[in-house]
């Protein structure tokens, strides 16, 4: 990892972090301006080696094999020194189980059903994709859904609620801003409210593809009417969105998720999946109190809001729908990220999480499971 420790953090970790490249001028404007405010900002710790051009990549795969990412780190050693076999195109359809443990895992694959058979099981489908599998595999041992004794599977589905702004630095003209360089987390509890973290977000998508995805918002939002109008002032409004992209430095709010039970993933029609979710009252005036806190610090900058919290067609960071504990009345999973009642099934994912945090759960997600993976060694 390249970057530096969080002011605000008393062990600071440094000793872990290695020097991340030097800041591009418009982070380095906005650092110092953060600075000047009496924030904290620091370097956003990135697993990247920063080769020669490095485009940073952000939400694609990367042809120069420089992101430090699972693939590279985990899956490709696995694969050429492990032994591992990895099975592309598969679909998990269900798992099936006796009254105590996994004895086979249904799957699809080129038009062709399989059942593979193992002595340990480890789910990490993801938040989303976990609690279907589990609710589709329903038997005479589980008629609730395998592993959901509890009712829980599927349930405190959480989300992160997150704005992008869109910051004009003072330096003017097009610049480089493709890396996540710099956060900082002084509105992580403030006023006595759990809201979350602020960091740079890099690089938007290209404005083509903005303008389609401001489309199909459009089409799915409250104003269907109005797509159709913006089609005719697309070729306009493209021009305005790469003048954002190119000429905008981009921060993103991460607004930590409360645990509801109303809000869950359901599995729908055709194995199809369902999502109930809705904001409720206090997590209205978390949104608007982390708002009001950076158009106070923006207040020397012009700058564009993309609102974006409460869009439920971006659920970013899904977690929560397995969540884990001690008591199986309250909880899917036991504190080693076994199911209850099950002595070979395992899931690994953010639906483990009880609580979603207000920052990217990724490295989370990673350390939990580097922590169970030392527990099954241990046992085997």
């Amino acid at each position: 990892m390249r970057g530096s420790a969080d002011p605000l953090r008393a062990d600071g970790a440094r000793e872990h972090l290695m020097a991340p490249p030097p800041l591009t001028p418009a982070a380095d404007e906005m650092f110092g301006y953060l600075q000047g405010r009496q924030l904290h900002p620091y370097r956003l710790p990135q697993a990247c080696e920063f080769v020669a051009g490095c485009q940073g990549c952000q939400g694609y795969l990367c042809a120069r094999d420089c992101k430090n990412d699972a693939s590279r780190i985990c899956l490709k050693p696995a694969l050429r020194e492990h032994g591992a076999r990895l099975l592309d195109e598969c679909d998990v359809l269900t798992l099936e189980a006796d009254h105590e443990r996994v004895t086979g895992v249904v799957c699809e694959r080129g038009g062709q059903r399989l059942t593979l058979r193992a002595p340990l099981v480890v789910l990490a489908a993801g938040a989303l994709e976990t609690p279907r599998i589990l609710l589709q595999s329903r038997s005479t041992f589980w008629p609730q859904g395998l592993a959901n004794r509890s009712g829980l599977v599927g349930k405190y589905l959480m989300r992160h609620h997150i704005d992008l702004y869109l910051v004009e630095p003072k330096l003017g003209g097009a610049f480089d801003n493709r890396q996540k360089e710099i956060a900082f987390n002084d509105f992580y509890l403030k006023d006595g409210n759990k809201l979350g973290s602020v960091q740079s977000f890099g690089r938007l998508p290209p404005a083509a593809t903005l303008a389609a995805s401001l489309a199909d918002d459009l089409r799915q939002g409250p104003l269907p009417l109005a797509a159709p109008l913006f089609s005719l002032a697309r070729p306009f409004v493209t021009p305005v969105l790469r003048r954002l992209v190119e000429r905008r430095y981009i921060f993103a709010t991460t607004l930590e998720d409360f645990p509801y039970a109303d809000n869950r993933v359901v599995p729908g029609r055709d194995a199809r999946l369902d999502i109930e979710y809705r904001l409720h009252p206090g997590d209205r005036e978390r949104i608007g109190a982390m708002r009001a806190a950076m158009k106070d610090v923006l207040a020397g900058y012009g700058y564009k809001l993309i609102k974006q919290a409460e869009n439920n067609q971006r659920i970013a960071h899904a977690c929560g729908t397995c969540r884990f504990g001690d008591d199986p009345a309250t909880s899917v999973l036991d504190r080693d990220n076994r199911a209850h009642g099950l002595s070979n099934l395992y899931v690994v994912d953010s639906a483990f999480f009880p609580s979603s945090g207000g920052t990217n759960p990724s490295l989370t997600i990673a350390a939990n499971a580097l922590r169970v993976a030392e527990r099954l060694l241990a046992q085997a």
